[in-house]
């Protein structure tokens, strides 16, 4: 039995640990990747920008009646072009469906 929680203490999780990142050791490759790195957090970025600019909240959509429209046009949808798919986007699905604005419903509301 000891000998099992030895090699369990030894070749277990704990061994599996991996190091904390200490800022001062220095980087071999920082330089080689410095322009990787760059172009990979400007590419986040403008991934950033595009979702930020495909969510219901910013173009006032009912994401019920969104949700349920495109999930049930999934189907018809398996080999989409990108072209296709982008069409699926709430700025250009609200331009269909002009009824699912929020401010629109919101106006029904208040009535």
């Amino acid at each position: 039995a000891q000998v099992a929680w030895l090699n369990r203490q030894l070749f277990g999780r704990k061994s599996e640990k991996l190091r904390v990142y200490d800022p001062t050791i220095p980087d071999l490759f920082s330089e080689e990747f410095a322009g990787l790195r760059q172009g990979a957090e400007e590419k986040r970025d403008e991934a950033v920008k595009k979702i930020e600019k495909a969510t219901c909240k910013a173009h006032d959509v009912t994401p019920r009646d969104y949700l349920n429209d495109v999930i049930a046009q999934m189907p018809y949808y398996k080999k989409a072009t990108r072209e296709q798919l982008s069409n699926l986007l709430p700025h250009k699905w609200k331009l269909k469906y002009p009824e699912c604005v929020l401010t629109k419903q919101k106006e029904k509301f208040s009535n």
